[in-house]
């Protein structure tokens, strides 16, 4: 038979996909501000339509984070299935479900690229109309990783439970990752019912998701797991 990976492998691997997936989210979401100025478009179509321009390699860049979390998905299941296999897998299909929304959403991003990108078939449309299309084509973008961000939300909350329960991950992260759960949930609530409430607790209120993820992606890569708690049955 073939000896299982031990479990720091999967431990630093998912680390260092997490930090890939929070720098790629960090560079691109500021590109995306800067296509719409505070009066329409804030750029030229050759610009948006240039080889490798600032906003083609964002969407490159937003849909690779989304392939970060499928294989982090993996990886996850693979640490904590010796908790409870069953809530492994949930919590490896919400993540995915998160994954594939979110890549679907970023459609949008592509679509409004298109439209202002100057193509020749869309010459005919006045560039009013353009603008306010490839506008809502943001928001129906935005919308969308909302959506994800709901699957995400659930994800964090079964994460939490397992690795509070593992005894080979460190328990606090367990409690992170609840609480940044409902924060989440939370801040997609109120996105949708209530926006006005959503914009004065926004961003303070998805901070704790933020560094819950990014110091569990430190640790995970630094110190890994606890092998002398990880349960034998699994070490070969």
């Amino acid at each position: 038979m073939k000896p299982t990976p031990s479990p720091q492998v999967y431990a630093r691997a998912a680390g260092l996909l997490y930090l890939v997936e929070i720098a790629l989210a960090f560079a691109v979401n500021p590109v995306w501000s800067k296509l719409f100025g505070a009066g329409g478009v804030s750029v030229s179509a050759a610009q948006i339509a240039a080889p490798l321009s600032p906003w083609r390699l964002a969407f490159a860049g937003e849909v690779l984070t989304y392939v970060c979390y499928a294989a982090i998905a993996a990886l996850f299941y693979a640490l904590l299935r010796p908790v409870d296999a069953t809530l492994a897998v949930l919590s490896a299909f919400l993540m995915l479900a998160h994954a594939a929304i979110g890549a679907a959403s970023a459609l949008g991003r592509l679509a409004a690229l298109l439209l202002l990108g100057g193509s020749a078939g869309l010459a005919a449309i006045d560039a009013r109309q353009l603008h306010a299309m490839a506008s809502l084509a943001l928001q129906l973008h935005n919308d969308g990783h909302d959506v994800g961000l709901v699957f995400f939300a659930f994800h964090c909350a079964v994460l939490g439970y397992l690795i509070y329960r593992s005894g080979y991950l460190p328990k606090a992260f367990g409690v992170l990752f609840a609480l940044a759960s409902i924060c989440l949930l939370t801040s997609v609530a109120t996105s949708f019912l209530v926006p006005a409430i959503n914009a004065a607790i926004f961003p303070a209120i998805v901070l704790p998701l933020f560094l819950t993820q990014l110091f569990f992606a430190l640790w995970l890569t630094i110190i890994g797991v606890n092998v002398r708690r990880w349960p034998i049955e699994f070490s070969s």
